[in-house]
């Protein structure tokens, strides 16, 4: 399959922090490997998978229904990188709903027309960096959500923590996790660097 050179750029970005195999008891994701979940691809061999395989999947299903390609960089890092961090394709279209109320779409059923229009349009306004940062801050006020709602029971902390290293505070009280806090970083990083 041939890959858009920022599809490859971003791909290679997630590829990185995902990294190889991981199964832990704990971990809601069950095995995990390439940033492929066995929790929410049962269909996938994860001991057979390749890098060029999970890479597949992930342009099928986590790049192809933001339509990364017609995004604007970064904002296309920013959607996709979460949509698979998320490890599930069906939070993507939760992903999908914050981004068109960011900048103002009425949700067209998923990535739509309209809401590519309506990035375009907010992205030559305020720019890409904008909105690609906003979804950062989402994503992360979303995280602190869920650990003060106790959406994230002890178990599933430490599962993500053996992944991912320990949990660390942060800003204004926020707890995270010291691997989303790295991911976190090195994005904002990533974000403000060009194909």
């Amino acid at each position: 399959m041939t890959y858009s050179p920022a599809y490859l750029h971003a791909d290679g970005f997630t590829d990185k922090i995902e990294g190889g195999f991981a199964n832990h008891a704990l971990d809601r994701g069950r095995g995990t490997k390439y940033g492929i979940s066995s929790a929410a691809h049962p269909e996938v061999d994860l001991g057979a998978l390749t890098p060029e395989g999970a890479r597949e999947i992930r342009h099928r299903c986590y790049a192809l229904p933001i339509r990364f390609d017609e995004l604007p960089w970064p904002v296309s890092l920013s959607l996709y990188d979460w949509c698979v961090h998320s490890a599930d394709p069906r939070y993507a279209s939760w992903v999908e709903k914050e981004a068109q109320k960011i900048v103002g779409a009425m949700p067209d059923g998923d990535f739509g027309p309209r809401t590519i229009d309506a990035v375009h349009t907010y992205c030559a306004r305020n720019g890409a960096l904008d909105l690609a940062v906003r979804l950062l801050e989402l994503r992360t006020d979303a995280w602190d959500r869920g650990f003060k709602l106790g959406l994230f029971a002890p178990s599933t902390i430490d599962g993500i923590e053996y992944r991912q290293g320990n949990p660390i505070r942060v800003a204004a009280g926020m707890w995270c996790h010291r691997g989303f806090y790295r991911r976190s970083h090195a994005l904002a990083h990533e974000l403000h660097m060009g194909v």
